[in-house]
């Protein structure tokens, strides 16, 4: 797996004929099948920290990153709504204008930051 990523990294191999080696005529080969189940583990790994009623910081990480998400998406969308204002129509260069801003606002802006959990030691 390790040998496969280095060389779609390197450009040594196109990632069509990576996916073309990983499935004849409609069947997995063998390494197809060893992503394939590497792939599944991961999910479950995933779905499982989702569901745990003992630990929920794996879902507290993405509630907050939902958020982050939502915010930009809000404040994107008030700046596009500017640009209408301002233009009266809709070009697609201003549509990804406003996203940007928005990213860059939110990734400068300290108030818009995710605040970093610190761990308090007392002495």
């Amino acid at each position: 797996m390790l040998r496969v990523a280095g060389s779609l990294v390197t450009n040594q191999v196109r990632a069509y004929d990576l996916l073309r080696m990983f499935g004849r005529e409609g069947h997995p080969t063998p390494l197809g099948q060893g992503f394939a189940e590497y792939g599944r583990i991961a999910k479950t790994q995933h779905l499982l920290a989702l569901v745990d009623p003992i630990d929920d910081t794996y879902q507290r990480a993405m509630n907050r990153q939902l958020s982050i998400q939502e915010s930009r998406h809000r404040l994107a969308r008030k700046i596009l709504l500017r640009v209408l204002r301002v233009f009266g129509r809709r070009p697609q260069h201003e549509v990804r204008v406003a996203d940007e801003s928005a990213v860059l606002y939110t990734a400068r802006c300290p108030p818009c930051r995710p605040r970093p959990v610190r761990a308090t030691v007392r002495r």
